[in-house]
């Protein structure tokens, strides 16, 4: 494994360990025994480097719904998350560092970071499932409001239970999707509604 590939994995394992909120330029670089200029070498900031691990862990999202899905054309919210459930149990610190990323991008970035990250996505579906239609996955930066979304919606029908973690069987899973989508429609019919909404 090169520097590179070194620093997104410890930044992704701090994140899943940690918080995003915790992970430090110092400790990612001193945990694989480099100085702090490593992050500026590879990354230039701290954010682009959290920026380039959720790019390269949506590759690996959008890689899991094509293989999971069929019907490119069917439009089915719960089958979306169930999909997106097990990628969490399949992949619990990318699923943790997507997470995690996510929320911090739609709290604290630019309209144009958000603009480029939406262009991304977009791309990434063209290339990978170009017939591909989801209410759940759109293609656009509205996809990762959705996965932040229903992270929290997870997290709380699981008590904070950690979804990667928790033992469900499939009908469990299958119940644990129908309940986050429901969920899921009324607080984004909420968040459409609400005059204060961006």
């Amino acid at each position: 494994m090169n520097t590179r590939q070194l620093l997104i994995k410890e930044t992704e394992k701090q994140i899943s360990e940690r918080g995003i909120g915790a992970v430090s330029v110092r400790s990612v670089t001193s945990s694989i025994h480099h100085n702090v200029a490593t992050i500026s070498y590879y990354f230039r900031t701290k954010d682009n480097l959290f920026l380039t691990i959720l790019k390269e862990n949506l590759v690996e999202l959008v890689n899991h719904i094509s293989t999971e899905n069929e019907n490119p054309g069917e439009k089915d919210g719960i089958k979306d998350i169930y999909t997106l459930i097990e990628y969490v149990r399949l992949n619990p610190v990318s699923a943790s560092a997507i997470s995690q990323i996510t929320k911090h991008v739609v709290n604290n970035y630019t309209m144009e970071t958000r603009t480029e990250l939406s262009a991304y996505i977009c791309s990434l579906f063209k290339s990978k499932l170009p017939e591909f239609e989801s209410d759940i996955f759109p293609k656009s930066f509205r996809m990762l409001e959705n996965l932040s979304l229903i992270s929290e919606i997870l997290s709380f029908t699981l008590c904070d239970h950690n979804v990667a973690t928790t033992e469900l069987s499939e009908l469990e899973t299958l119940e644990l999707s129908q309940a986050t989508y429901q969920i899921y429609k009324i607080k984004r019919n909420n968040l459409i509604e609400s005059p204060c909404a961006v």
